[in-house]
């Protein structure tokens, strides 16, 4: 349990808190609104680590063994937060001064031994796995095929830096399609797996596609109708973008754009190719090319050009 350190510390803070508080009220005194905020904060976050150990949300995972993972996911993360909020309160009370001279010189000493205690174990993960991800980055930039690809691994997180040194041609028309399109403009381009390039031209230029990655949408969407329903659509847009069925879907999605880079002819195959006789080619660079369909399926198929 990545929190078990700070759950120590709040249940040793708690009960010398609950402790002092009965000793306050005993004098007519009240606790610091800091350590109540700090009491009801730890209070609510063992509460939502308590909850997703007896109730979960039923997604597309339930006939799974993962059944309980976004539950899991999503309360852990606020559990985390909220005990890390109220842990430095419980530090100050532990570490306190006025604590010491109440209760004698083992307690203090007890006190700070538990505060070492747990910040050693909150710091294990975060050392250990620091090291481990940079390993692994250093691991992933080794294996780049260029020195740019490289640099943007190793270490950080820039996608971006990634994406263009990795596919210069689809970066380019990335930045093309965010700066030609307007609102209410979608593109058309691969949708495939999650966490690989697929969708990588909505993602690097803001503008929506038709369908990302698949397996998030039905999750989000509890279902995978409208998910399949939408790759077909894609599809059929790409093998017969001048045909009648393409044309009701380019009008119904919006769409604007359609890409053809190399994503496009693997998936697609010898269908990609057909984009090329059927709208003007807007945008070309190192093997991708960018389609403005505007006016190709008659009034109303895509929105009009913006002003220059």
């Amino acid at each position: 349990m990545a929190y078990l350190p700070f759950i120590v510390l709040a249940a040793v803070s708690a009960t010398l808190l609950s402790r002092a508080a009965l000793r306050g009220r005993r004098d007519g005194e009240r606790l610091p609104a800091r350590d109540r905020l700090a009491l009801i904060l730890a209070g609510v976050g063992l509460l939502t680590a308590i909850a997703c150990e007896v109730v979960y949300v039923r997604d597309l995972f339930a006939p799974t063994s993962l059944y309980r993972m976004n539950t899991v996911f999503k309360l852990y993360r606020l559990a985390w937060l909220l005990l890390g909020v109220a842990s430095p309160s419980f530090v100050i009370r532990l570490l306190a001064r006025e604590y010491g001279a109440s209760t004698g010189r083992a307690r203090p000493i007890a006190a700070r031994a538990c505060v070492a205690i747990v910040l050693a174990a909150a710091l294990v993960y975060p050392v250990l796995g620091t090291a481990a991800w940079l390993r692994a980055r250093s691991a992933e930039a080794g294996r780049a095929g260029n020195a740019l690809a490289a640099a943007a691994q190793s270490p950080g997180a820039d996608a971006e830096a990634l994406f263009r040194a990795l596919y210069p041609g689809d970066a380019e028309a990335a930045s093309f399609v965010a700066s030609s399109a307007s609102t209410g403009e979608a593109v058309v381009e691969e949708t495939g797996e999650p966490y690989t390039w697929s969708s990588r031209i909505a993602t690097f230029s803001g503008v929506p596609t038709v369908l990302g990655w698949g397996n998030h949408e039905a999750v989000w969407r509890q279902g995978w109708q409208g998910v399949l329903e939408r790759d077909a659509d894609v599809r059929a847009i790409y093998q017969e973008p001048a045909a009648g069925r393409a044309c009701d879907l380019i009008r119904r999605y919006g769409v604007r754009w359609i890409v053809v880079g190399e994503r496009e002819r693997r998936r697609y195959g010898t269908d990609a190719g057909r984009v090329a006789a059927a709208g003007r080619r807007a945008f070309e660079s190192q093997g991708t090319a960018v389609y403005d369909m505007a006016g190709l399926c008659g009034p109303g198929a895509a929105p009009a050009p913006p002003a220059r």
